[in-house]
Order: C-alpha cells, then structure tokens, then sequence
C-alpha cells in the first residue's frame, strides 16, 4: 500500500512539471569576428521546436542580423534532450546575450577573444574583448612646388613632401 501510494504521488508530481530543456552537450558560439570590429552587442532570441531529442523547425529569431547567425549555429551543434516533455517534441526559448568586458584598451587581456557559457538551460552569455586599435596613424603630405614663371602651367612643378602634423 505504501509503495502504490508513493508511485501514484511521483506520478502526479511528473505530471505537473513543464517542460525542461536539457544541454547534454554545449557548442559554444562564436563571437563574429565582423561584429567584434563594429562593436555590435545585444540580446538573440531563438525560439525553436525539438523533437525527439532533434532541433526540427526554428520558428522565430530575433535580434541584430551579425549575431543571429551564431546563435543559431549553436542551436544546431548542440546536442539537447527534453526532461519532462510528452511525446518528446516541445518548443523552447533561448537568449543569447552577446557584450563587450570591460576594460581599458592598455590593459587588454589577449587570452581569448570570447568565452560563452550557459547560465541556465534559456540564457547563454557571450563576452568577447574589444577591438582596441592603437596604431599611430602615418600620413603622407605631397604638396605642388611651383616657380611664379610657371604659375599656370601644369608640367612645370615638383613634388616635394612635407612632414606635416596630419591633425592639423
């Protein structure tokens, strides 16, 4: 009697539970390189149907168009199960939240240029460092010379080149 009673309350406490989904094996994604250098960030919304342990239909992907597409490779490439589901086939919800560290460009850390992990089964984050570009910029000023005799005339000057502030 005990037993019975038991098994008839885990089957009432499994038949309220929703869905969950499961990551049995993350693919992390990757921060677009194109992105990076623009420094584009924001939140990707996939919404997608697995069924059978299988990522069948996308339905719906929001966000900024150079970070959907590593979103939703990451969906793909990853291998995902759901706990809980009837007949196997459910539809889930994930953020993507794709930001800068913060830091000053002199104290850059080189070690990778993003890490993505999972903070739960509906939100992945991915931080990638910024484009810090601190190279001297080198200009080049040519400037015309030409003798009052050959004011108007076009062969008659020489290019001499200056070193000019290129700021000013």
């Amino acid at each position: 009697m005990l037993k019975t009673a038991f098994f008839l309350l885990l089957a009432q406490v499994s038949a309220g539970q929703r869905p969950t989904l499961v990551w049995e094996s993350f693919h992390p994604p990757e921060y677009p390189q194109v992105a990076q250098i623009a420094h584009i960030t924001g939140l990707v919304r996939v919404e997608f149907t697995l069924d059978q342990g299988k990522v069948s239909t996308v339905q719906k992907i929001t966000g900024h168009p150079l970070l959907i597409p590593a979103a939703e490779e990451t969906i793909k490439a990853s291998k995902l199960s759901c706990a809980h589901c009837e007949n196997g086939t459910a539809t889930f919800r994930v953020n993507f939240d794709f930001k800068f560290s913060d830091h000053d460009c002199d104290e850059a850390q080189r070690n990778s240029p993003y890490t993505a992990w999972l903070d739960s089964e509906e939100h992945i984050s991915v931080i990638a460092e910024p484009v810090c570009t601190n190279d001297p910029i080198v200009v080049t000023v040519s400037r015309k010379v030409r003798s009052p005799r050959c004011l108007y005339l076009w062969r008659c000057s020489s290019v001499r080149v200056d070193d000019v502030d290129p700021y000013n």
